[in-house]
């Protein structure tokens, strides 16, 4: 976990907290049940507090009341701290929270005994429960002096806030140290090629579902032209037969398919706007355990409509061009029209 401040722990709902929302009359007895079902659970923000004991948005008092009952101390480390952040079930084995302080023995660089009296900033949930029985978080300077290794950096992440420019960001930083043999700059796909091919493989099948989709959409769309082309036969021989040229007649019955798509499209555009509005304000809320599943990957519970980026218009232009390739063998057939044929039905 590269970032643990958005994992910092700011409620836990301990035996203390729930005894106090038992008692408290403003706490529905329904809530404060749920509450005991959620005995010593920490959660990151007041959002998910909510969530997990099924409060609704507009119960902003309530949430209020139950979050100042839980909340605890929440301090991130500064630059220059001399405190820990510890992770959740770890603080729970040693029985420590926030304020209190942990003693630290150990074997230093170069066997050098390291030991240390270290106070409590902060409680971290991990989502790795692994990782959340033995991680103890410390500033770069502390664990230098702790462990007598100045200088003796093993590795360091990287977080970047627009990770389309991962790969020219580690180009960057390979030039920086193209002198220094010692030092290799790897990217997380090359650290964990199985988390990539997993989201390569969730991806690609997300790429054939609307693969699939866009047939169904064509032929759905071809069958439609074709069937006025049929029923309209006999209107083209008449029109054939008193002087219209085959190619003109063409001409105009794409014109008149391209103006029948354009405005399906705009009127499905401006049907669906509504509706992704409405989604993105007020989003499908996951409940139970894939909730839990979802808190624990560090991800609210929620699934957001997105608004109108690149995609809305990427799609209408996806139909746009299947509009046009489905009036191609129509139109092929009006140029190869039997004038006999047509004109007696």
């Amino acid at each position: 976990m590269t970032n643990p401040e958005h994992n910092l722990v700011h409620y836990i709902l301990s035996e203390v907290a729930i005894d106090s929302l038992s008692k408290n009359k403003e706490v529905p007895e329904e809530i404060a049940h749920r509450a005991f079902e959620l005995k010593e659970q920490p959660f990151t923000s007041k959002k998910n507090l909510a969530a997990e004991l099924k409060l609704k948005d507009d119960d902003s008092l309530l949430i209020n009341t139950i979050s100042s009952i839980c909340s605890v101390k929440a301090n991130y480390l500064n630059e220059d701290d001399s405190g820990l952040l510890v992770s959740y079930r770890l603080s729970q084995y040693l029985k420590v929270g926030v304020g209190d302080s942990i003693v630290l023995i150990g074997q230093g660089y170069q066997g050098m005994s390291a030991a240390g009296v270290f106070p409590v900033r902060g409680i971290i949930k991990v989502p790795s429960p692994d990782l959340d029985n033995k991680l103890i978080y410390m500033t770069l300077s502390n664990a230098e002096e702790y462990l007598s290794a100045y200088g003796k950096l093993t590795s360091i992440a990287i977080n970047l806030k627009n990770t389309n420019e991962m790969i020219a960001t580690q180009k960057r930083i390979s030039a920086i140290f193209n002198n220094q043999n010692e030092i290799v700059i790897k990217n997380w796909e090359e650290i964990s090629p199985v988390l990539k091919q997993q989201i390569e493989g969730d991806s690609n099948g997300g790429i054939l579902f609307i693969m699939i989709l866009y047939v169904i959409i064509f032929f759905g769309i071809f069958g439609t032209v074709q069937m006025m082309i049929s029923e309209r036969r006999r209107e083209f021989g008449v029109m054939i037969s008193l002087g219209m040229k085959k190619g003109r007649l063409a001409l105009i019955i794409i014109t008149e398919m391209l103006f029948l798509g354009s405005l399906g499209i705009f009127s499905g555009m401006v049907a669906s706007i509504p509706f992704i509005v409405y989604g993105h304000i007020h989003p499908i809320r996951i409940t139970g355990e894939m909730a839990k599943m979802y808190i624990d990957m560090g991800f609210d519970p929620v699934m957001p409509m997105l608004l109108f980026e690149s995609y809305f218009f990427i799609q209408a232009a996806v139909v746009f061009l299947m509009v046009l390739a489905a009036t191609v063998l129509p139109v092929r057939s009006i140029l190869k029209i039997n004038l006999i044929k047509a004109l007696h039905g």
